[in-house]
């Protein structure tokens, strides 16, 4: 046999060889993805449940607490203040509405935030690294103002189970960045609150 067909010969079968070894790698590649597929849909579906339970226990979380924009109100705040022309601001985190109720100036200019959620809120503050300030007594079940690392403390975290409720004022920076609210008209605030929940 010449050379130059042992050459051929030997190059055929080692394309034969690679064709072979490529069709069982396909295959098995193949087999892969129809694997892959069987599982997804289940983990799908097994995630749809964990999303399903979780929907299921925010709706019972969110109907324990009450209307919201009934247990603060925009004559309450007028009257706490004792500013005019308070109007109520959707809720909007990118303008610091962050709040379940949020209220601004008459310009816009955000003035304070409510909360009142399920008493878990509560407990997330309290995990906070030295967020809790000072104990506020005679207010709800515990009560504490805050922030500690501060030099103002502009929030009250108050805990009224099963609420847990949160004042906070923002600072008015035309008198040196103080918060527009003392934490006697905070706790006052929070009074209000406690008293429709």
């Amino acid at each position: 046999m010449s050379s130059n067909k042992l050459l051929i010969l030997v190059s055929v079968l080692t394309s034969i060889l690679i064709l072979s070894f490529s069709v069982v790698l396909i295959g098995c590649g193949a087999q892969d993805k129809k694997v892959v597929k069987i599982q997804e849909p289940v983990e799908e579906i097994e995630a749809e449940k964990e999303t399903e339970v979780e929907t299921a226990e925010e709706i019972a979380v969110e109907e324990s607490v009450p209307d919201k924009s009934d247990y603060l109100t925009v004559a309450d705040v007028e009257k706490v203040s004792g500013v005019q022309g308070i109007q109520v601001v959707s809720y909007n985190p990118c303008i610091g509405a962050g709040g379940d109720i949020n209220f601004a100036l008459s310009d816009g200019t955000m003035f304070l935030l409510a909360q009142n959620q399920p008493d878990s809120l509560f407990e997330e503050w309290r995990k906070g690294e030295d967020f809790f300030n000072e104990p506020i007594a005679n207010l709800g079940d515990e009560a504490y103002s805050a922030p500690k690392s501060f030099d103002y403390q502009y929030i009250v975290c108050c805990l009224k189970k099963p609420y847990a409720v949160g004042v906070s004022s923002f600072f008015n920076e035309s008198e040196g960045g103080k918060p527009y609210f003392t934490q006697e008209q905070l706790i006052e605030l929070t009074r209000i609150i406690l008293s429709r929940l």
